[in-house]
């Protein structure tokens, strides 16, 4: 086995469907609003900002690598390290969707637990300190890579 493993999910199903309509929503009415007003650059400016969304949402994606001495979630600009002493454990999650959203979020009845979610399967990382939920389409491997690391500690 590899000494890293490196799990990427994208932005998909239905939370993508609906944020992509969104974004061509907003386009659309910039659109009708450069073609009837004379200020065009706010039009301009709306229909640009709306297209960067729409692409950004096609490039969101977390991605999750497990080390021999942890894992990294990262997101958005967002990295965070969970060090392999300090996981207690490793199970699968919930399916995410519409309701719970996309993007780095708290989540769990608590609301102290880290999300990184783009809709899909989820692998839950229990903490020492708090818990985790990351989207994964390859959660037993996920599992089964993190379980390896912890059973050295």
């Amino acid at each position: 086995m590899s000494d890293e493993h490196t799990f990427i999910r994208r932005l998909n199903g239905p939370v993508l469907i609906l944020m992509v309509m969104a974004a061509l929503g907003i386009m659309v009415v910039a659109w009708s609003v450069i073609g009837s007003s004379p200020v065009t650059a706010i039009g301009v400016t709306v229909l640009v900002a709306a297209a960067a969304l729409a692409l950004g949402l096609l490039a969101l994606r977390v991605k999750l690598t497990v080390r021999s001495d942890g894992v990294t979630v990262s997101m958005l600009g967002n990295s965070e390290t969970i060090p392999a002493s300090s996981i207690t454990g490793v199970s699968r999650g919930p399916v995410t969707g519409i309701k719970e959203g996309a993007g780095l979020r708290f989540v769990g009845q608590t609301g102290r637990d880290t999300g990184y979610l783009v809709g899909g399967e989820t692998v839950r990382i229990d903490a020492a300190a708090h818990s985790y939920l990351v989207s994964s389409d390859a959660v037993e491997d996920v599992i089964t890579a993190i379980e390896k690391i912890t059973a050295r500690h």
